[in-house]
């Protein structure tokens, strides 16, 4: 059994690494972030990933050139509602705080965005900075989540090391173009591993505020509920192994539920299930979508078998939790928006368990030497985004020129 890490611990700094560090950041802040995978687990190496994401964010461009090309592409709306939302002033902003609680018709869902856009408003109108601080939130707590990992002892900077680093963080800073899921998710997985890992009961605070941040994750009451009070480890394994087998009625319970969910919700579901867009998804998605579901339940059964022997208290709430949580993702894995956004957060949770149960050495790592194979599809959508809002000059421009062309 891999002992848990020690809180708190950073890989010992050499002067010399940090100087690299230094200069080639001042060189290009790509070359500095690719150095820092050396050596992930050290401070400096955390400050060049957050500077990077504020670079990136900031260099973030969205170029439209109609209303319908705004509507249609998330990170075009959000520019869009930027530079045209009417949230200037506090007044402005407590009147729409007020519409949101009292579900007044609005077509801003979510208060992250209203809130973001405020706060940025009073320091610019440039839509660079607005991408910027969303990449500061979002990098925040990733990094804080992606300590967890990299503090375990069974960490140790090798090949397969960085390749569970790549199945923790799939939700990359590209992601800020969906803005508000993918911050939301990173905020989700902090406040999990604050509460179920480090028992810091205060965290779940914040697990009780994300729908603010994206409504669809009401979704997590119910698995943070039934972690907390009921752990019947055999009722949930006989439960994971029904959500895998029998996922494909779910579509019709969710379609049925919403005719018990307030408006806001069932709105939200009526969305996610309708013919159209369900269509739509599985004809282009499915086969590719089900090798990477598979692939995470591959890893999951083993890591579940492994469970046989001893475990910690704390990597057991973590399993327990992932238990859980995997069982309702499987479940509601036909609804795309809503299984498939979620199944990203899980495998969050697969490589941590992965790291700190199974280790670096064992015959099974050859799966995680060939995930890029399993999870292509999603590693392409990433490639896709990054080509689509950043000129290839952030690979090789310094970050003077960078920051002094996007402000």
């Amino acid at each position: 059994m891999i002992e848990v890490y020690k809180e708190n611990t950073w890989l010992k700094e050499d002067s010399m690494d940090i100087v690299i560090k230094i200069m080639t950041f001042m060189i290009s802040p790509f070359i500095s972030f690719l150095y820092s995978l050396k050596r992930i687990n050290t401070r400096s190496s955390f400050v060049v990933f957050f500077l990077f994401a504020l670079i990136y964010g900031l260099c973030f461009t969205v170029i439209a050139d109609n209303l319908d090309v705004w509507e249609h592409n998330d990170a075009a709306k959000w520019r869009f509602r930027f530079e045209n939302t009417n949230i200037y002033t506090i007044s402005d902003y407590v009147d729409f705080c007020s519409e949101y609680f009292l579900f007044i018709g609005t077509e801003i869902h979510d208060l992250y965005f209203a809130t973001l856009s405020f706060v940025v408003h009073f320091v610019s109108d440039n839509y660079h900075v607005f991408f910027m601080s969303a990449a500061l939130v979002f990098s925040y707590f990733q990094l804080k989540s992606f300590r967890f990992l990299v503090d375990s002892p069974a960490f140790d900077n090798s090949i397969v090391c960085l390749m569970i680093c790549m199945l923790f963080s799939l939700n990359t800073i590209a992601n800020i173009s969906v803005l508000r899921f993918a911050t939301a998710a990173w905020m989700c997985v902090y406040g999990v591993l604050q509460f179920l890992y480090n028992r810091k009961v205060v965290y779940m605070v914040l697990l009780f505020v994300l729908p603010l941040i994206h409504r669809a994750f009401f979704f997590m009451y119910p698995v943070i509920l039934l972690t907390s009070f009921y752990r019947d480890k055999s009722f949930w394994k006989y439960s994971y192994f029904f959500s895998v087998l029998f996922s494909g009625f779910s579509i019709y319970i969710i379609r049925d539920a919403t005719n018990y969910l307030p408006s806001f919700l069932s709105g939200m579901i009526e969305a996610y299930t309708v013919e159209t867009t369900f269509e739509r998804n599985s004809l282009t998605k499915t086969f590719l979508t089900s090798i990477n579901i598979i692939y995470d339940n591959v890893l999951f059964i083993l890591i579940m078998n492994k469970t046989k022997t001893y475990l910690p208290e704390k990597v057991k709430s973590m399993y327990q939790f992932t238990l859980i949580f995997m069982s309702i993702v499987n479940f509601v894995m036909p609804v795309p928006s809503l299984g498939g956004r979620f199944a990203t957060i899980s495998e969050v949770f697969i490589a941590f368990l992965w790291l700190n149960i199974m280790g670096t050495k064992n015959k099974y790592n050859i799966l995680i030497y060939l995930m890029p194979l399993f999870l292509i599809r999603k590693l392409y959508i990433v490639s896709m985004t990054l080509v689509k809002f950043q000129d290839i000059s952030i690979l090789y421009t310094n970050p003077f020129t960078l920051i002094s062309s996007h402000l």
